[in-house]
């Protein structure tokens, strides 16, 4: 997204909260648009506030999973990402960006690939092309050429 259009997009979730705060829907915009513009901060407090207004929601869980992230908060991002998984086991986003953060902290591809389970019968290709993406990263080229056999 454009930074100007990400700010203009910002400032309207943030009139929309102020003409409706009891709105948890409102914070959740909010919050996803304060993390498209990187305020990661903001971005945190604004999904804190919607899940306490009752929003419970998978998808506000993976922004407040954003916000930890790109503050650095690993371990709580790693939780929310589980949380979001809690409430929606197919939600692929929170999959996908649970994996790849256990990949970059640990270097552990297996258990990085637990988060993504994938059978032949689920058709799941993006789940498959994100464990053969890893796995190729890993340098596993032939476990990913395997997974890649088995599902065609």
């Amino acid at each position: 997204m454009v930074r100007d259009q990400a700010d203009e997009l910002a400032e309207l979730r943030r009139r929309q909260v102020a003409a409706n705060p009891g709105d948890a829907y409102a914070w959740h915009n909010l919050a996803a648009a304060l993390n498209d513009r990187n305020d990661r901060r903001e971005a945190l407090w604004a999904a804190q506030k919607a899940l306490e207004l009752g929003l419970d929601a998978a998808e506000t869980w993976v922004l407040m999973a954003r916000a930890h992230r790109g503050l650095g908060q690993l371990d709580d991002a790693e939780a929310a990402y589980g949380n979001a998984l809690c409430r929606r086991p197919d939600l692929f986003v929170a999959r996908q960006e649970l994996a790849q953060l256990i990949w970059r902290r640990s270097g552990d591809v297996t258990r990085a690939l637990e988060v993504l389970p994938y059978s032949e019968h689920d058709g799941a290709p993006r789940i498959l092309a994100q464990r053969v993406s890893l796995l190729e990263a890993a340098g596993r080229l032939a476990e990913a050429d395997r997974e890649v056999s088995a599902a065609l």
